[in-house]
């Protein structure tokens, strides 16, 4: 990952405790690297309420009435990165 990628997911997850407690937003992602599998996720989302990671689907999920999205689609992601 580029320096200017790591920037853009470092002040994205910056801004997750600002986000209100009951918002939930939907991060498109185009790559995924969770961590967890040896895998990159193509296409994935990642739902987060209020400041927590709480799932991550397979494609790109439509946003809701009242749910926020952040479009990450042509970016590679890694959630949990930095422990705020």
């Amino acid at each position: 990952m580029n320096s200017a990628n790591r920037l853009l997911v470092i002040f994205i997850f910056s801004l997750m405790p600002t986000v209100g407690l009951s918002q939930r937003t939907l991060i498109h992602c185009g790559n995924l690297i969770d961590g967890k599998n040896k895998d990159i996720l193509v296409q994935a989302t990642i739902v987060v309420e209020g400041n927590k990671i709480v799932s991550l689907e397979k494609g790109f999920t439509k946003p809701g009435k009242g749910e926020k999205l952040i479009d990450l689609s042509k970016k590679t992601v890694m959630p949990g990165l930095i422990d705020l």
